[in-house]
């Protein structure tokens, strides 16, 4: 039976595995899932979150280059096909260039972060990455905590809202949570089946002794 069923899954798994793959590349690609006021002004995606927060808090650059580069990579592919540009890979010394330019020319609004919005994102980037090994209800957290921020946010703040493109998300990263687990077939041999054949053969004993008698 497990064999049969791995069979039919097929070499990418169920539709869990493909919901989680499509949600890594949601998060880290960096499509736009909400409108969020932030120091670089607005933010679309976690990863421009958490690599804002990052530059924020004087972390090394490599490390926000890590952050940027999927999604750098992304625009680099699509500009390709789109735009008939030559074929290359993102520039990592100018890949910093617009995210602190924009945090240098909004510097004086001093805008800061919802808290509920940075623990989302990060938890967004580190559940996508964790669906590198499959279908986990850690990818769960983040979307649910963003959710959670917008409507704590409510009404006071109409530049903080949720994009179409969140929902998918949101049941991509939900699709990780096993809502029921089913019991292996073929383990218990002492099942109904077993007390039935068990009671059949007592019930039998009794009238085959009054036949040799």
């Amino acid at each position: 039976m497990p064999e049969n069923s791995s069979q039919q899954r097929g070499p990418f798994g169920g539709w869990r595995h493909r919901a989680s793959q499509f949600y890594m590349l949601l998060i880290l690609f960096g499509f736009p899932l909400f409108s969020a006021p932030c120091p670089k002004g607005s933010c679309l995606n976690p990863v421009e979150v958490v690599s804002v927060h990052l530059i924020s808090k004087g972390v090394n650059n490599a490390i926000v280059k890590a952050v940027l580069y999927p999604g750098a990579l992304f625009s680099k592919l699509e500009a390709i096909v789109a735009e008939d540009e030559p074929i290359g890979l993102p520039d990592l010394e100018s890949l910093l260039d617009s995210v602190m330019t924009s945090i240098k020319d909004k510097g004086q609004n001093n805008t800061t972060f919802e808290l509920g919005l940075i623990i989302g994102s990060y938890l967004c980037l580190a559940g996508a990455i964790a669906c590198v090994l499959g279908p986990t209800t850690f990818s769960a957290f983040g979307p649910l905590v963003i959710l959670w921020s917008v409507y704590k946010a409510g009404a006071a703040r109409e530049d903080f809202y949720l994009l179409p493109m969140f929902s998918v998300t949101l049941f991509c990263a939900v699709s990780g949570v096993k809502f029921l687990s089913k019991a292996p077939r073929g383990i218990d041999s002492s099942g109904p089946s077993g007390d039935s054949s068990s009671n059949n053969e007592k019930s039998s004993s009794p009238s085959s002794d009054k036949k040799t008698k």
